[in-house]
C-alpha cells in the first residue's frame, strides 16, 4: 500500500534524463564561411582551452555562419567550477571578429523530456504557417496538463531593406550609413525622471518600431533646403524572414513542427492524453488548406512498456500458482506468488530515495526482476511445506523453515544484489542512462528478501478456518497421485543420471569445460556480433543526402521529392502502402547542398517489413542519381544507432587527411555487405577571395573597408535588433536579391573609397577562385574526418568488417 502511495509521485519519463559534463560554447558569425570560422573563433578558443587541467577532450565544429565547441570535463570535476574557468578563458580572449556574435557558454542540460511532435502542413508560406502553429500552440498551453510546446522549423523574423545601388550612389550613401541612421532613429532611450511636488515623472524618447511600415518614416538624409529623405522614399522595405536555404515539407507541402514536452513534476501519458484530447477537438476545425498530424508519438512505447509490464506480471502469478499449486499445498502457492506484486510494488517505496524514475529503463528492470523475484519465495515456501506435510504445526514449520533457508537465501539473493551494484557506478552518460535499471533490480530483490523471510511466514503460520469443498477433496487426491508418479520418476530417471555424473565427476568437469572453451572460441571469432550498446529500430526509416557543394537549391529540392516519390513506389511495389504514416522532407540547415527524407511508418507490431528491409527496397526504387555524391539511410535509434562502422582518422595536414580518409573509405566499400559509404567529407563549395590592386590602394581602401562593404551589399548590415513578442526581430540593409544573385552581380559592384569616389570591385580588387569545405570537425586541436558506412543484416557485421 506504501508503494502505490509513493508511486504517484514517482517521476515518470520516457527515457531517463542525463547531463554530460560538457562545457558548450556556440557562436555565430553570419556569412563567414567555415574557413573562417575556423580562423577567427574555434582556433582562439582552442589555444584558450588548451592547457586547462579541468578539460578532458575538445570537440569543434566550424559550419557556414557559426561555430560550436564542446569542452568535456575530466571525470570528477565540478561542473559549475569548470564552467566558470572555461567562461573566464573565453572572456580573455579579444581577436574575435566584430560582427561575430558574443560567445554562449554552457553547461550541458539534458534533453527535453519529448512527448510527441506534430507536424502543422498546408498550402501556405512560411508567414501563414507561423500564424498558425503560434495560435496551436496557444491552445495547447491553455490546456491544464500541457506545460512546455516549442514551435521547430521556424526562421527567424526580419525587416528587409532593400537600396539599389543606383539610389544610393546618386544620394552619395553606403549601406552602412542607412544602417547607422536606423539604428539611431528607431529606439527607445530611458532619460531618467523628475521628481516633480505631485511626484515623479518618467522621461524617455519613444521612437522605437516593430512593424515594417513603422520603419518607412525614418529620415535618411537632410538636404540643405531642409526636406528630408525617408527611408520609405529610397528603399523598399517589408516583413519577412531570414533569407535560408532550409526548407520542410509534409507530403509535399511545406511545413513547420510543433514539439511537445512533460516537465519534471508531469507523465508522459498524461501530457499525451491531453495532446489527442486537443486533436479531437481541433483537427475538423481546420480550414481544407491546413492540415496537422503526429509524427511521432513516444508515449506509444511507454505505454506498451507498462502494459508489458502488466501482462508479464499477470501471467507470472498465475504459471507461480498453477506450478507450485501441482505439487504443493494452493494454499502455500498463492502466498509463494504473491510475492510478485508485493516485491514490485515494495520497491516503489525505495525508488524515491535511489532518485530513480519510472521510464523505460526502470520499467524494463521491472521485467527482468519478475523471473527471479520469486525463487525465494519458492524455496521458502517449499519448506515450510515439507516441514508441515512431517507432522509439524504452521507455526512450527514456519519458524522451523526459515530459520532453515535464511542463510542460503540471503546469500543467494545477497549474489543478485551484488551482481548489479557495479552496474550503479559506471561513469559518465551511460552509468547516467542505465542508473535505473541497477537500483530497481536491487530494490526489488531488497522488498524480496524481506517478504519472503517475514510476510510469507506469517502468512503460513496463519491457521484460518477450514472450508470444505467436495472438489478439493477430489483435488487433493489427483495432486496426491501427481506427486507419487513424479517422485516415481525420478527415482527411476534423474537420480541414476545425477549417481552416474558425481562417479565421474572429472570426465564432467572436462566436459563442460570443453563446451566453453567452445562457447568462448565461437563468440571470439566474430561469428557473434557483439555490441555494447545494441541499436533499436524505430519506426523513422531516414535518408541522407548529399549533393556536390555549391549545387543550387532549385537542385537539391528536386533530389529530394526525387527520393520521397522513390519511397512511395517501393511500398507501392510491395503492396504496403497501409503502414505508411507520412514522409517528411526538406534542405538540411547545414547547407543547400544536403537533404533529408523521413518515411514515418506505423509501429514494428503493426507490419511484417523491417526498417532494414525497407531501406534495401527504398534504395533499389531511387536507382542512380548522376550528381548524387552520397546517400546513407538510417532507421536505428538508441546508443548504438546509427551507422555501424565508424572510424575517426586524425592528422595536421589536410591534404594528407582527405587522402586517408579516402583510401580506408574504399577499403571498407570492398567488403562484401557493405553500404553507404561515406568519407567524412564533400566536394569543397567555390570561394572567392580578394586582394586589393594598386589601384584600389591609391582612394585609400584598406581590407577591412572592402570586406565590410562586400558583406554588407551580399548578406546585409545588420541596423538593428530587438525583441519583439517572443522572437528576435533584426533590422537588415542589403542590395535587391536581383543586384547580388550573380557572379555578374559581384563584379560590377560599386565600392566607396574614404575619399567619396567609387570604384567597380573588379577594379578595386583581384578575384582569387578558390575551394572551401562546408564543414569542419576538429577533436583536441587537430581536423577529423569519420568515415562510416552501414552493413547488410545477415550478410556481415561491422565488428567482422573492422
Amino acid at each position: 500500500a506504501t508503494g502505490l502511495l509513493v508511486a504517484r509521485h514517482i517521476r515518470q519519463e520516457i527515457y531517463p534524463t542525463f547531463v554530460l559534463d560538457v562545457v558548450r560554447i556556440s557562436m555565430e558569425y553570419r556569412g563567414a564561411s567555415p574557413d573562417e570560422v575556423e580562423h577567427s573563433i574555434i582556433l582562439p578558443i582552442e589555444s584558450e582551452l588548451r592547457s586547462m587541467e579541468v578539460i578532458r577532450e575538445v570537440r569543434s565544429v566550424a559550419s557556414e555562419g557559426s561555430a560550436s565547441i564542446s569542452a568535456e570535463l575530466v571525470p570528477g570535476t565540478d561542473r559549475n567550477r569548470g564552467l566558470q574557468e572555461i567562461t573566464a578563458a573565453v572572456q580573455r580572449i579579444s581577436l574575435f571578429p566584430d560582427d561575430a556574435e558574443p560567445p554562449v557558454i554552457s553547461l550541458d542540460g539534458g534533453r527535453r523530456r519529448g512527448v510527441m511532435y506534430l507536424s502543422l502542413y498546408g498550402d501556405l508560406d512560411q508567414r501563414g504557417l507561423v500564424a498558425y502553429a503560434r495560435q496551436i500552440e496557444e491552445a495547447l498551453l491553455a490546456e491544464p496538463d500541457i506545460s512546455l510546446v516549442e514551435i521547430r522549423g521556424m526562421r527567424r523574423p526580419e525587416v528587409q531593406i532593400e537600396i539599389t545601388q543606383a539610389r544610393l550612389r546618386s544620394l552619395g550613401l553606403r549601406l552602412e550609413d542607412v544602417a547607422e541612421a536606423i539604428d539611431a532613429s528607431a529606439l527607445d532611450v530611458p532619460a531618467g525622471s523628475i521628481k516633480t511636488p505631485g511626484g515623479n515623472v518618467l522621461l524617455k524618447t519613444a521612437e522605437r518600431r516593430n512593424l515594417a511600415q513603422e520603419f518607412q518614416d525614418i529620415a535618411i538624409l537632410s538636404r540643405a533646403d531642409g526636406t528630408k529623405i525617408r527611408l520609405g522614399d529610397i528603399a523598399e522595405v517589408r516583413e519577412d524572414f531570414e533569407e535560408s536555404d532550409t526548407e520542410r515539407y509534409f507530403d509535399g507541402r511545406p511545413s513547420i513542427y510543433l514539439g511537445v514536452y512533460s516537465s519534471e513534476s508531469q507523465s508522459p501519458l498524461t501530457v499525451a492524453r491531453a495532446v489527442r484530447r486537443f486533436l479531437d477537438r481541433e483537427l475538423p476545425h481546420l480550414p481544407p488548406s491546413v492540415g496537422m498530424t503526429v509524427t511521432y508519438d513516444r508515449s506509444r512505447s511507454y505505454e506498451e512498456r507498462i502494459q508489458m509490464l502488466m501482462t508479464n506480471g499477470a501471467l507470472g502469478l498465475m504459471l507461480v500458482v498453477l506450478a507450485l499449486g501441482l505439487f504443493l499445498e494452493l494454499r502455500v502457492a498463492f502466498w509463494t506468488a504473491a510475492g510478485i506484486p508485493v516485491s514490485i510494488l515494495g520497491s516503489l517505496f525505495l525508488l524515491p530515495a535511489m532518485d530513480a524514475s519510472i521510464n523505460m529503463i526502470s520499467l524494463f528492470g521491472f521485467i527482468v526482476t519478475l523471473g527471479i523475484v520469486v525463487d525465494d519465495a519458492v524455496v521458502v515456501g517449499e519448506d515450510i511445506f515439507h516441514k508441515m506435510s512431517e507432522g509439524m504445526s504452521r507455526m512450527d514449520a514456519a519458524v522451523a523453515g526459515v530459520k532453515a533457508m535464511t542463510v542460503p537465501v540471503v546469500f543467494a539473493v545477497s549474489t543478485n544484489i551484488i551482481a548489479f551494484v557495479p552496474l550503479l557506478f559506471v561513469p559518465g552518460a551511460t552509468g547516467q542512462f542505465f542508473y535505473v535499471l541497477p537500483a530497481v533490480v536491487i530494490a526489488v530483490f531488497t522488498v524480496s528478501l524481506i517478504e519472503c523471510l517475514f510476510i510469507l511466514p506469517a502468512h503460513l503460520a496463519y491457521h484460518g478456518k477450514r472450508v470444505h469443498f467436495p472438489w478439493f477433496a477430489r483435488f487433493n487426491d489427483w495432486q496426491t497421485r501427481l506427486r507419487i508418479r513424479i517422485d516415481d520418476a525420478i527415482d527411476r530417471w534423474y537420480s541414476p543420471v545425477v549417481r552416474t555424473v558425481i562417479r565421474h565427476r572429472y570426465l564432467t568437469g572436462a566436459m563442460f569445460l570443453a563446451a566453453l572453451i567452445l562457447v568462448i572460441a565461437y563468440t571470439f571469432s566474430g561469428r557473434v556480433n557483439f555490441a555494447f550498446r545494441p541499436s533499436i529500430e524505430t519506426p523513422f526509416i531516414q535518408a541522407e543526402i548529399e549533393m556536390p557543394s555549391g549545387t543550387p537549391v532549385a537542385r537539391t529540392r528536386e533530389v529530394v521529392f526525387q527520393i520521397e516519390q522513390a519511397a512511395r513506389n517501393a511500398l507501392e511495389e510491395n503492396g504496403e502502402t497501409n503502414i505508411l504514416v507520412g514522409i517528411s522532407c526538406g534542405i538540411a540547415e547545414r547547407s543547400a547542398s544536403e537533404g533529408e527524407v523521413s518515411v514515418r511508418l506505423v509501429e514494428q507490431s503493426q507490419r511484417k517489413i523491417t526498417g532494414a528491409r525497407f531501406a534495401s527496397l527504398w534504395r533499389e526504387a531511387i536507382g542512380d542519381i548522376p550528381d548524387l555524391e552520397s546517400l546513407f539511410f538510417d532507421y536505428l535509434i538508441g546508443p548504438g544507432g546509427s551507422a555501424e562502422i565508424d572510424i575517426q582518422l586524425s592528422h595536421p595536414e589536410v591534404e594528407v587527411l582527405r587522402q586517408a580518409a579516402t583510401e580506408v573509405a574504399a577499403a571498407i566499400e570492398g567488403y562484401p555487405g557493405v553500404e553507404d559509404v561515406r568519407k567524412g567529407f564533400g566536394s569543397e563549395m567555390p570561394q572567392f577571395n580578394f586582394e586589393i590592386k594598386p589601384a584600389g590602394r591609391s582612394l585609400g581602401l584598406d581590407a577591412r573597408q572592402l570586406g565590410r562593404q562586400i558583406r554588407h551589399a551580399f548578406y546585409g548590415a545588420e541596423a538593428l535588433r530587438q525583441p519583439r513578442d517572443r522572437d528576435e526581430l533584426r533590422v537588415m540593409v542589403r542590395l535587391p536579391r536581383e543586384e547580388r544573385n550573380s557572379l555578374g552581380a559581384l563584379e560590377d559592384l560599386l565600392i566607396r573609397a574614404p575619399g567619396g569616389g567609387q570604384i567597380p570591385l573588379k577594379q578595386a580588387a583581384r578575384v582569387i577562385r578558390t575551394e572551401a569545405p562546408v564543414r569542419i570537425e576538429r577533436v583536441d586541436g587537430a581536423r577529423v574526418h569519420n568515415v562510416t558506412a552501414n552493413v547488410v543484416p545477415g550478410v556481415t557485421t561491422g565488428n567482422k568488417v573492422l
